[in-house]
């Protein structure tokens, strides 16, 4: 099955381009901006943007994700019984209040 081809009307399509100006995002404020262009995007809907609109939200998508990806570090990686503890803080909730839900208290 092939992939879905949309024509894009290159003269629209090159309005959008000059008037949103994208390029390689550097800064937290040039971020910004990209991220700000994708929400009115957004806001539209999906099924209510043109082709031109689509294929200038991937662009910018895919800036914003390898900008962000440079700049903001991988967070680690919660061990299961860290993220349970937390949970259960947050809901002012004891280990006891799994029981019924575990099974027992030496699951716990």
């Amino acid at each position: 099955m092939g992939a879905l081809t949309v024509t894009l009307d290159e003269k629209r399509y090159a309005m959008l381009l000059a008037k949103v100006a994208p390029r390689v995002i550097r800064t937290a404020a040039e971020n910004g901006r990209a991220l700000a262009t994708v929400e009115s995007l957004m806001e539209k809907g999906e099924r209510n943007l043109s082709p031109e609109e689509g294929e200038l939200l991937d662009l910018l998508t895919n800036l914003i994700r390898d900008y962000e990806s440079a700049v903001i570090p991988p967070r680690e990686k919660s061990k299961p019984h860290d993220m349970v503890a937390f949970l259960l803080e947050q809901r002012g909730l004891a280990p006891k209040d799994l029981w019924p839900v575990v099974g027992s208290k030496s699951r716990v």
